[in-house]
């Protein structure tokens, strides 16, 4: 199978989401092997790189989730979609990338005695 698209994808958003300016002349090589594909692989590949990435602390940009939905030949919204269901349907599926917004960590305040 051809990922040429996939791998163009999350070039695109790394490229985007590290700050590279802080790593001059280091390539960062991200490798994902597909095991299985069960659909949804674009958002699989995403989240799982996001995971990895926060796991290196490497300093990024943003932090995003993303989830892949589907519209079915009916006009439903189909979340998750497997690969049957993104055989069966002409258009491609679509994959939505969300920004999270960071919970920044409040201060202990100790109570005085």
């Amino acid at each position: 199978m051809n990922y040429t698209h996939l791998e163009y994808t999350v070039q695109k958003l790394l490229e985007n989401v590290i700050q590279c300016s802080l790593f001059p002349k280091t390539d960062i090589c991200i490798y994902c092997q597909v095991i299985c594909d069960d659909g949804s692989l674009l958002s699989t590949i995403l989240n799982s790189v996001m995971l990895a990435l926060a796991d290196s602390e490497i300093p990024l940009t943003t932090k995003y989730a993303s989830v892949s939905l589907l519209l079915s030949a009916k006009g439903e919204v189909l979340p998750d979609p497997c690969k049957e269901e993104e055989e069966g349907v002409d258009d491609d599926v679509c994959c939505l990338t969300c920004r999270i917004w960071e919970m920044r960590r409040l201060p202990i305040v100790k109570k005085e005695k």
